[in-house]
This record gives C-alpha cells, sequence and structure tokens, in this order.
C-alpha cells in the first residue's frame, strides 16, 4: 500500500509489475563513447511501457565536445491520479477520482562546451521536448488499501462529455464535472552559459536562456516531426548576469582591524 498515491489520502494498493532494461555502451572515456539503451514493462492491470534511448558525445578536440541524448517514451498507466472531489461514503467523504492515461513523449537533450582557455568556457544546452496524453476509464477508488476503481458509467453511474471533452458524472443524487485533462505540449528549453574567471576567486557568468511552450489538439499522439516545430513556438528569452569576487581573508582582518581602532 501507498498514501502518496492518492496524494496524501486514504492508502492505496500497489499494482505488481514487471520491468525489464538492456543498456550497451563503451568506455566513458573514449574519444566517442556512446550508449543505447531500451525498457519495456507491464502490470498485474494491463498497463505497459516501453521505451529506447541513447546518448552519443563527440570530442573533437581537447576544447570542444559536443553531445546527444535522443528518448522516447509510450505507455498505458492504468492508476493515473487525476482529482478529488467531496462524496465517498467508504473513502472517508471523499471521491479520490483516477484514470488509465495513454501517455507518449519524445526529446532530445544536445549539449556543446568551447574551452577558449582554463579560465574561459562557453557552454550550450538546447532539449525539444513533446508529450501527449490521452484519459479514459476514469473512476474513483472503491475503499482504502484497495486498488480496484468504480469505474464512471458502471455500477449505477451516468458518465457524459462534452466537445469540449469535459466529464459530467451522475451517482445518484450527487454529481460533479471533471475537467478535460487531455494534454499535447511541445516545449523547447535551450541555455547560453559564458564562465570567465579573471583572477583566481573571481569569475562573471553570463547566461541567456530561452523558454518556448505551446499546446496542440488535446490528446494527439505525439510524433517526432513536432521536435523541429517546438522552436516555433512562443515564449521568453532571459538575460542574467552574476559577478563572484574572492576577498582575501589578511585584507578583510585589516579592514575590520582599522575599524574597530578608529570606533575607539
Amino acid at each position: 500500500t501507498d498514501d502518496a498515491l492518492t496524494r496524501g489520502g486514504p492508502l492505496m494498493g500497489k499494482v505488481a509489475n514487471a520491468r525489464q532494461e538492456v543498456r550497451l555502451s563503451n568506455a566513458f572515456g573514449s574519444r566517442f563513447p556512446w550508449r543505447v539503451n531500451a525498457g519495456t514493462g507491464r502490470d498485474a492491470l494491463g498497463g505497459y511501457q516501453r521505451n529506447v534511448g541513447g546518448q552519443l558525445t563527440l570530442r573533437t578536440t581537447d576544447r570542444f565536445s559536443m553531445s546527444m541524448e535522443p528518448a522516447w517514451q509510450r505507455g498505458v498507466d492504468p492508476r493515473q491520479y487525476i482529482t478529488s472531489v467531496s462524496g465517498g461514503t467508504r473513502t472517508y467523504g471523499r471521491r479520490y477520482v483516477f484514470g488509465h492515461i495513454d501517455r507518449t513523449t519524445i526529446s532530445v537533450k544536445l549539449r556543446a562546451n568551447l574551452t577558449f582557455t582554463p579560465n574561459l568556457t562557453v557552454e550550450g544546452y538546447a532539449e525539444p521536448f513533446v508529450a501527449s496524453g490521452r484519459y479514459s476509464r476514469v473512476g474513483e477508488l472503491v475503499a482504502p488499501r484497495s486498488a480496484q476503481l468504480r469505474e464512471y458509467g458502471t455500477d449505477g453511474t451516468t458518465m457524459s462529455i462534452d466537445s469540449a471533452g469535459t466529464r459530467t458524472i451522475v451517482d445518484g443524487a450527487d454529481s460533479f464535472t471533471l475537467d478535460n485533462r487531455d494534454f499535447h505540449v511541445l516545449s523547447f528549453r535551450s541555455n547560453l552559459v559564458l564562465r570567465w574567471e579573471w583572477l583566481p576567486g573571481s569569475t562573471l557568468f553570463v547566461v541567456w536562456q530561452q523558454n518556448r511552450r505551446t499546446s496542440e489538439a488535446f490528446g494527439d499522439p505525439a510524433r517526432f516531426d513536432e521536435l523541429w516545430r517546438t522552436t516555433r513556438s512562443a515564449g521568453d528569452n532571459f538575460l542574467s548576469v552574476k559577478a563572484s569576487f574572492w576577498v582575501l581573508a589578511s585584507a578583510v582582518a585589516s579592514v575590520l582591524a582599522e575599524g574597530l581602532w578608529s570606533t575607539k
């Protein structure tokens, strides 16, 4: 059992599952380190997860390196928490609502590092990311310590879905609505960091960051060709500057001593 599944509500039964993972790579210290991995898993309620990923790093010179880390994941989680609403005689006056979610995520992490001198470096990072999820078979926890759901539309309940995806549930004299939680998100995050240590312990950082994000049609499965479209999403740009100064302890002690003497 686990209380985290209901987000602090009653204990809920955990579902038995099994997972296998395969990973193949060469030596990390090589000039061109690489890795490929794949995994699959299933649980007792029919949920599953499949993932494929990898990483390739190119160190063309001692001063420059770049890497690419693609990842794809697809799965169905039959016990994804949605929300809680008032009601539910067997779960302490609240209904803990869950659903099956069919989810896909695709991403590519890109990194580049350039060293001009040991004291002057530039680092870049970019990650196009696409994720989608569609909910089905929505229901409420039947009882504490159980993993079973009372699916809406059965057991004396009715459920209707409008054009916006909002669900209306009627259970005897009670009725409530659940907002559409389906999603299809495109995101592109990137940053560029200049680091200059002009004196030992004194460093200047100049950071440019870009965050782009948009939503597409609810629940449509994520596709690989959408990774390029993430760069055209609306977003914000941020520029920040940070400077760190190293002050010798002897200089601080001298200043403090002079201050105490003048005070006397």
